[in-house]
């Protein structure tokens, strides 16, 4: 942080340069990320270069855009995990369209009064 004079004014004013921008509290953190609070906060877990400046676990928490910018260059997705994550996709596409035709197949389905033993209970 630099301290600087205002020449005006004759006060002393904080200037903090854009690359060493510090986030206060989860919300500050999570909305520079672009994630949800729960989800940077689980991050804390696997390396997510947050400082508490109290020393204690649930005490408020403080980071430096530069520090996450650095970790999440640091932390890509590697080729095998979008690999993985191409083929989920194709998995949940054919089971989605599979659930849809069954649907479908039961929409055209007669009704036999079961409907109607269900209302009655």
């Amino acid at each position: 942080m630099h301290i600087q004079n205002n020449p005006q004014s004759g006060a002393r004013t904080n200037s903090v340069p854009q690359q060493r921008k510090i986030l206060n509290g989860w919300k500050e953190i999570a909305a520079f990320m672009g994630r949800g609070v729960r989800t940077v906060q689980r991050w804390e877990s696997i390396g997510l270069p947050v400082r508490r400046p109290h020393g204690r676990m649930r005490s408020a928490v403080v980071a430096t855009a530069e520090d996450l910018t650095a970790w999440l260059a640091a932390t890509p997705l590697h080729e095998t995990d979008i690999e993985k994550l191409q083929a989920r996709i194709q998995q949940l596409e054919a089971e989605n369209a599979a659930l849809r035709q069954e649907l479908g197949f039961l929409s055209r389905l007669p009704s036999n009064g079961t409907e109607k033993m269900h209302k009655a209970s």
